[in-house]
């Protein structure tokens, strides 16, 4: 509702104020109709509803990234955590062959 709109809603709702407290803007604001007031208190509720949805969408989307970057390092840590246990292994048996080597048979 522009201002027009509403000096023109004040002008015909109650006309016995308009006249003598136009200079006075505040009076007209303070007198406007409850729908005025019900339109903004509407459009408040409905900007703190998509707010609160985008918050809750990004909440999800963090939630869901995590879980992806989850998924995808658990196999990488399998893989390597049995890369590194089968090269302790390989290592191992080259130092015993090496060992068995060198030591002196009787």
């Amino acid at each position: 509702m522009s201002l027009l709109n509403i000096i023109e809603h004040c002008r015909f709702e109650a006309p016995f104020f308009f006249p003598e407290y136009f200079h006075n803007p505040l009076i007209i604001f303070t007198t406007m109709s409850n729908d005025a007031i019900n339109d903004f208190s509407v459009a408040l509720n409905n900007l703190l509803k998509t707010v609160g949805t985008l918050a809750q969408q990004q909440v999800e989307l963090l939630n869901i990234g995590i879980k992806t970057a989850g998924q995808l390092v658990e196999p990488l840590v399998k893989t390597s955590s049995d890369l590194i246990g089968n090269l302790c292994n390989s290592c191992c048996q080259i130092i015993q062959n090496i060992t068995s080597t060198l030591t002196p048979k009787n």
